[in-house]
């Protein structure tokens, strides 16, 4: 994929990630299960033909040996079980605690726990993977950090207010 479209779908992914959160708090109200079963069955839809027309990682040097959608049957018993534990499980899961904090917190609070991923991926490469961080690291560290402070520092403001 050249740069250009890998770098206009990761921004589709982002604003679709913030509408997200903004239609889940509009919606008419209904348990966290079910909206995030809905959720997840509409997002299987939209990628199903996407999954059915590609090869998936097979024509990577190396990643070959996995196998491609088309190829079901070539799936081993432990990636079925991979697939169910972290599709169903990890992610269902996941989606339901996000649907249910969207309606106690809102889409607000939410977004801002979204800024923090970027600095747990920093923390955990460092970590597990031994990766080198870079300059262009720290400075997108310290605009997400930034943000945080600019967006919160009203409502910071006014939980704590100075004593006269």
């Amino acid at each position: 994929m050249r740069p250009f479209w890998a770098q206009l779908a990761v921004l589709f992914a982002a604003v679709c990630y913030g509408m997200n959160s903004i239609i889940t708090r509009r919606k008419p109200k209904s348990d966290s299960w079910s909206t995030a079963a809905s959720v997840l069955m509409v997002s299987a839809l939209m990628l199903w033909p996407l999954a059915a027309f590609t090869t998936g990682f097979s024509h990577q040097v190396d990643l070959q040996g996995l196998p491609s959608f088309g190829h079901l049957s070539d799936f081993s018993q432990r990636t079925w079980i991979a697939i169910t534990i972290l599709g169903f499980i990890c992610t269902g899961i996941g989606t339901v605690i996000y649907m249910t904090l969207i309606n106690l917190a809102g889409p607000s609070f939410v977004s801002l726990i979204n800024y923090l991923i970027p600095i747990w991926a920093m923390i955990l490469g460092v970590t597990f993977m031994n990766e080198v961080l870079s300059w262009s690291h720290w400075l997108a560290l310290g605009l997400i950090l930034s943000g945080i402070a600019i967006s919160q520092g009203r409502s910071f403001r006014s939980v704590v207010k100075p004593e006269a």
